[in-house]
């Protein structure tokens, strides 16, 4: 995004072109994610991005997924992720 977030507009119809694609599959939370979500956010420290990352991993970890992110935070984190760079 470069500095340059999206506008909740543009966000929407990035959304919407993930829903369309026949290659994107969107699943339900599975059962156990809370149990993951507490695992993962049971950090002594407080910050909302480490919050929605403890929440994405879980995702994850409990539909036995793997992330595809381009942020190496992310991966340090222990989850099973592929870093990929911009091109």
């Amino acid at each position: 995004m470069d500095g340059k977030p999206l506008s909740m507009t543009e966000a929407w119809r990035v959304y919407d072109r993930f829903y369309r694609d026949e290659r994107v599959m969107f699943i339900p939370e599975p059962p156990d994610v809370e149990e993951q979500f507490r695992a993962r956010s049971a950090a002594r420290t407080s910050s909302p991005k480490m919050w929605a990352d403890a929440w994405l991993l879980a995702v994850a970890d409990a539909a036995e997924g793997i992330v595809v992110t381009l942020d190496q935070a992310l991966v340090t984190r222990g989850a099973r992720c592929i870093l990929t760079k911009k091109s």
